[in-house]
This record gives structure tokens, C-alpha cells and sequence, in this order.
């Protein structure tokens, strides 16, 4: 949600006494890496979200022509109004599956399931026509 608001998160992680890193921090730091690995596209080089009020449990990030949806939980009946502002080109999960969408008396809505496909944050690309 940090990026989505064009802010960065820093990690304060100290040390014990001995020099060592606590292993709750290298375990936490580990899934956050593996996230990042995937859904890095979403985070790096992005700006605030051009979004001012989500219909959904997450954040916006925007980069170029795509608007990144970073899913925290599954959207009420599994969709997302983004209203008339935008005019999709294509829309997927960033592992590359193809997320529906369809446009409803003029108002853009993206079909993404009530199963999110990563239990920490889910994130949809949404490609938008130029």
C-alpha cells in the first residue's frame, strides 16, 4: 500500500547482541524477496496510484501505460469497477494468466475470481490502450 500512495518502506531490522540476524527476520525477509521476484514489475519505477478511491482491498501503482492492482484479499463477488476512466488493452495476473474483463454500460469491470493466486498480495496488470 506504501507505493500505491507514491511513498518508499524502509526495513529497520537489527541485529542481536551477537551480531546475528534473528531468524523470524531472515524468513520474513526471504518471502518478501521470493514476492518481489515475481511481482517486482509492480513495485520498481512505479508512481502513485492515479486511483483516489479503490473499490477493492489493496493498492494501485501505475508505470508507462499499466496500472498495477495489488490484491490483499479477493474483491467482493470477485470483481473490480474501475468506471469509465480507463480503456483496457489487456489484462492478466502478473505470473502471465489472462484475467477477464468486460466493459458494462460504459464502465470498465475486471473479472479476477474470488481465489487470489498468491496468499500475501495478488497483483493484476492491467495494459491500457494508448
Amino acid at each position: 500500500g506504501v507505493v500505491g500512495k507514491g511513498g518508499n518502506y524502509l526495513f529497520n531490522i537489527g541485529p542481536k547482541a551477537d551480531g546475528s540476524i534473528p531468524a523470524e527476520t531472515v524468513t520474513m525477509m526471504r518471502e518478501i524477496g521470493a514476492w518481489l521476484k515475481l511481482n517486482g514489475e509492480a513495485v520498481y519505477g512505479t508512481t502513485a496510484s492515479p486511483i483516489i478511491d479503490l473499490s477493492f482491498k489493496g493498492a494501485c501503482t501505475a508505470k508507462g501505460n499499466n496500472l498495477y492492482l495489488h490484491l490483499f484479499d479477493a474483491p467482493a463477488k470477485g470483481q473490480i469497477n474501475l468506471g469509465s476512466e480507463f480503456k483496457l488493452a489487456r489484462a492478466s495476473w502478473l505470473n502471465g494468466k489472462t484475467v477477464s474483463s468486460k466493459v458494462v454500460k460504459g464502465e470498465l469491470i475486471i473479472d479476477c475470481g474470488t481465489t487470489m493466486p498468491d496468499a500475501l498480495c495478488s497483483v493484476i496488470k492491467l495494459e491500457l490502450q494508448k
